[in-house]
């Protein structure tokens, strides 16, 4: 049975995706078929993809069915938005939670498919997939698979960053570095070469966004464990988290991780970008004077204005 499932034709293993079947009768109609029981395997299992798509008709032509299903018969609902699934249905099911992948793992696997199906993978790219991914081995899976397909011989850097629109790490490790001296010069002119680039902001921006992040968890906490990274990217945030303040680290992220929406929306190109570098540089953290980044300086004083009588 293992095998069959495995190779889809197990006639007693029923896949619906509810995204595309949203309606009453769709749920009607599984409904009329788990009252038939099961052909060869010992239980009847239909599988709902993306199950909080089903209309709210739908998940309650169900409920009955889901109080009291018939013996052979075994519901496996599988979603990305558990919230949105009502709770008459949630209270009726074996809830089974399952974490996303690490880039480690992600990355280990991926060497492992790699080469099992003979592909050459240079260094940094199982990461880079790994990152792109967020988590997913499936979409891992995929963009390998893309990248065995597009590439005419072993799978480069330079490949992957042009297939996702991704920049390169140097990229986003010059803006940090620029951010940490306070430089607003240098910073506008790392995020003008990406644009010069042709890559795609917005994944500049994520990956700028999700290396201010880990680097913000370093200096706060100073647990590599709560990171999943190399031992190489570790050194570098250990360097940069002995020069940086973690307050104004903290509002860099805050104004940096706003920007997805805008620089989707704006006509202006990366422009968002170059305003929230200038902001994170020159506002200060409490909202008042421009202050400077690095750790231990002090926003200028503020004269004392005359009280008038």
């Amino acid at each position: 049975m293992c095998v069959a499932i495995a190779e889809n034709r197990a006639v007693d293993v029923i896949e619906m995706d509810a995204a595309s079947h949203t309606s009453v009768e769709d749920a009607r109609e599984i409904i009329e078929r788990v009252q038939f029981r099961p052909s060869v395997a010992r239980y009847k299992v239909y599988v709902v993809d993306e199950v909080h798509m089903l209309s709210t008709a739908a998940f309650n032509a169900l409920l009955k069915t889901l109080e009291e299903p018939p013996g052979h018969a075994l519901f496996v609902m599988a979603t990305t938005e558990v919230h949105k699934v009502p709770a008459t249905i949630l209270s009726r099911c074996q809830r089974f939670t399952f974490t996303r992948h690490g880039i480690v793992a992600t990355a280990g696997h991926l060497r492992a498919i790699a080469e099992a199906e003979g592909i050459v993978l240079e260094s940094g790219v199982p990461e880079a997939v790994a990152r792109a991914a967020t988590g997913s081995m499936r979409d891992a899976l995929g963009l390998l698979e893309q990248l065995a397909s597009f590439a005419s011989g072993p799978v480069s850097l330079d490949e992957v960053q042009s297939l996702l629109g991704m920049t390169a790490a140097a990229e986003v490790n010059a803006l940090i570095e620029a951010l940490i001296a306070n430089d607003v010069g240098a910073a506008l002119r790392a995020v003008n070469g990406v644009a010069e680039q042709g890559a795609d902001v917005r994944q500049f921006t994520r990956d700028l966004v999700e290396r201010l992040r880990a680097l913000m968890l370093y200096t706060a906490a100073r647990d590599a464990s709560l990171l999943d990274l190399p031992e190489d990217e570790l050194r570098l945030l250990e360097s940069w988290a002995s020069q940086i303040d973690t307050a104004a680290l903290v509002h860099w992220v805050k104004i940096l991780s706003n920007l997805d929406y805008q620089l989707r929306t704006s006509p202006y190109g990366q422009l968002p970008l170059e305003l929230a570098v200038v902001e994170a540089l020159v506002t200060s953290l409490d909202g008042g004077g421009a202050r400077s980044a690095r750790s231990g300086s002090k926003p200028a004083a503020t004269p004392a204005r005359c009280r008038r009588r």
